[in-house]
């Protein structure tokens, strides 16, 4: 799908930053995220939030493919350091949801042992 006329490039540097910090999912992740980059950036115009993760996954992430090319070419090694990002936030629903779980029960454990000790 060609880019609209007009449309501003997306500034890789400040995209990687506000998806390390915010690790977005979903509609409303990524929502913030576009929010956060567009004040970050100064741009007037705002980013759709999937314009936004369709350049995340396919030029940040490389489609999630290996990388090639020589151990230090910086596009490489971003490349890596995006795809462990993105695996991060794949990890990230994981432990909320186990915390979310959990953590009455751990809370109802530890005030059964205060009661016991105090």
């Amino acid at each position: 799908m060609p880019r609209a006329k007009g449309k501003a490039n997306c500034k890789t540097d400040a995209l990687i930053q506000v998806v390390e910090e915010l690790l977005p999912n979903g509609v409303q992740g990524w929502t913030e995220a576009a929010t956060l980059y567009q004040a970050r950036t100064g741009e007037l115009s705002f980013k759709e939030y999937d314009d936004m993760k369709r350049h995340w996954i396919e030029k940040c992430c490389n489609k999630f493919k290996k990388p090639t090319g020589n151990p230090g070419d910086p596009k490489r090694v971003m490349f890596l350091r995006c795809q462990r990002i993105q695996e991060q936030n794949h990890e990230k629903p994981w432990l909320v949801q186990w915390l979310a779980v959990e953590l009455p029960h751990l809370m109802f454990y530890w005030k059964l042992q205060l009661v016991d000790w105090g």
